[in-house]
């Protein structure tokens, strides 16, 4: 698992800026809401919460968090993103591993832990001991809210070019792909996946201690021409909408800490 870790630090060191301006849109306009709207769901009031943003990376949501009146932690394995999110003006970042949470922050600290697509780039047992720092460091009732790659794409793996679809199997459909790469087209680097399905994704909060709320579908707002299309111009941000319109694209989990 160290050598994964290495390798995903080293990534994200050599294309902090260019992930920063590529995935800065669809992350803060999209992605950042619907973690925030579902906190929200389950009660959550913001003011005066102190918050943890597990893999904060540049800092976009951690400043969202701070409008709504919480005072924001960040943690992230990269030190040149954590530039970035001092740049934008946070404070209270960490240098850090995402599964070592207990070396950094005391039991019960949080109100709520946040978390967008970085917990799969942990191996299984990586994830695990994630999850189990996350339980440690809420505070009891506290929110875990994160997103994780859709167990969709351990099945279906080719993209139709002329639908936007994924109608081809992976080759063996009862053993499906865990082990993935993503970001070699976008950014340069070949960044790890690892893939669980619906029930290994429940059973692993269940076994460290949480109540699961929800677990679903990552999808576009159904008014995402007016809310989120609007404001951008960005032809390959255009082209993601529209593929995502029509795939699953993530997994939101809801869990309490009882």
């Amino acid at each position: 698992m160290k050598k994964v870790i290495t390798g995903v630090m080293n990534s994200y060191n050599k294309i902090a800026r260019t992930y920063f301006e590529g995935a800065k849109f669809f992350n803060e306009e999209i992605m950042h809401a619907e973690l925030i709207a579902l906190a929200k769901k389950y009660g959550f009031d913001f003011r005066g919460k102190s918050v943890l943003d597990l893999g904060c990376g540049p800092g976009g949501l951690m400043k969202k968090l701070e409008t709504l009146g919480t005072t924001p932690h960040g943690i992230d394995i990269s030190e040149e993103l954590l530039k970035i999110a001092s740049e934008r003006g946070c404070e209270n970042l960490t240098l850090g591993s995402m599964h070592e949470l207990g070396n950094y922050f005391a039991p019960e600290t949080f109100d709520a832990v946040f978390s967008n697509f970085v917990l799969h780039y942990l191996p299984p047992e990586g994830q695990m001991l994630t999850i189990r720092n996350v339980y440690n460091v809420l505070k009891p009732g506290g929110l875990w809210i994160y997103s994780f790659c859709h167990p969709f794409f351990m099945r279906h793996w080719y993209l139709d070019e002329t639908t936007g679809e994924f109608p081809a199997r992976t080759k063996n459909y009862f053993y499906p792909l865990r082990i993935d790469a993503w970001g070699e087209k976008e950014f340069g680097e070949s960044l790890p996946l690892f893939r669980l399905d619906w029930p290994e994704i429940h059973s692993l909060n269940r076994n460290e201690g949480f109540d699961v709320l929800e677990m679903k579908d990552a999808t576009l707002p159904s008014d995402v021409e007016k809310t989120v299309l609007v404001k951008t111009q960005d032809k390959n941000v255009i082209e993601l909408i529209e593929l995502f319109k029509k795939n699953p694209f993530g997994v939101f989990i809801a869990a309490r800490k009882p």
